[in-house]
């Protein structure tokens, strides 16, 4: 009788005595968050440890835990190192883990074996290297960071095609391709040039790569309007607050009657898809996107940058 009054007691009270163990572990976890971003990373990462060890197969709480030590400084930050690096011993094929462990290399001045680390997290393809490059803690890195592991302008210019000669009365295409995020919409910024070259029809295909990124191809077909040699120019692609430069190649605009040079200027820009759609026109320049090769959209182009 006694032992069945004993199991019926324990069946009522460990329930509550659980409820009360979770509830003091999610007050201690958010106290220790709190104090963190307060800025007493001392206190928060006590807190914390206190909670490791009383825990020490959660593997969540050893993340809350290395992610505090590594905002912290001297001793804090170096038991955090150690840690990692011992617990990426035991689990070598752990991707978070793994990139705690080239955060606390950068963090403490070792970044070739930062890059290590973040080679194989992106060999292995357990991160996307788009979504690395806007991780906060790894852009104040980024002159460290190997720039072929993580494109930190997130904006890639994938090619560019002119033609070196252009003849008086032909139509050339202007091809540029760039990798950018799927949230933004692509332009190319307005650029002077010494040669005038008028737009007669514009393509612009995108492409998507993944959820994260998408590939869109601009081809710009121009008539030129004078002779003359066009030296490189810088040129900058813009997407949403992100841009990037690089350089339009050097060519020749030809007059096969009289190759004397004419000065007269003009300008090259592609606008964005987005401002194409909010402001087309009855008559321009004829547009088309393309979509994974389908049309979706088309207009005419003021030509009004």
């Amino acid at each position: 009788m006694l032992i069945s009054v004993l199991c019926w007691m324990m069946a009522c009270t460990e329930p509550d005595g659980l409820l009360q163990s979770v509830a003091k572990l999610r007050q201690t976890h958010s106290t220790a968050q709190e104090y963190i971003q307060q800025g007493d990373i001392q206190k928060g990462v006590e807190a914390l440890r206190q909670l490791h060890k009383e825990y020490p197969d959660s593997k969540a709480l050893l993340e809350s835990l290395l992610t505090a030590e590594l905002q912290g400084e001297g001793d804090v930050l170096q038991v955090g190192y150690n840690r990692v690096k011992s617990v990426v011993q035991s689990n070598p094929g752990d991707a978070v883990l793994r990139l705690l462990q080239a955060k606390f290399h950068l963090a403490t001045g070792h970044g070739t074996l930062a890059n290590s680390d973040l080679q194989v997290v992106l060999f292995n393809q357990h991160f996307h290297p788009w979504k690395l490059a806007q991780d906060s803690f790894l852009q104040r890195y980024q002159d460290v960071i190997d720039a072929s592991l993580i494109p930190f302008a997130l904006l890639q210019v994938l090619r560019i095609d002119v033609p070196n000669r252009i003849l008086l009365g032909d139509t050339a295409e202007m091809r540029f391709a760039v990798m950018h995020l799927s949230n933004c919409d692509l332009s190319l910024s307005k650029v002077d040039l010494t040669v005038q070259l008028v737009p007669t029809r514009l393509q612009i295909q995108t492409e998507r790569i993944d959820d994260v990124v998408k590939a869109t191809t601009m081809i710009l077909s121009v008539q030129p309007k004078n002779s003359g040699a066009q030296l490189a120019v810088p040129i900058q692609f813009t997407c949403g607050e992100r841009s990037i430069s690089t350089e339009l190649p050097p060519f020749d605009s030809i007059d096969l009657t009289d190759e004397r040079l004419v000065s007269k200027g003009g300008y090259l820009y592609i606008p964005s898809v987005e401002f194409l759609e909010k402001t087309q026109s009855t008559t321009g320049v004829y547009w088309e996107h393309y979509y994974n090769q389908v049309l979706v959209n088309k207009g005419a182009w003021s030509l009004e940058p």
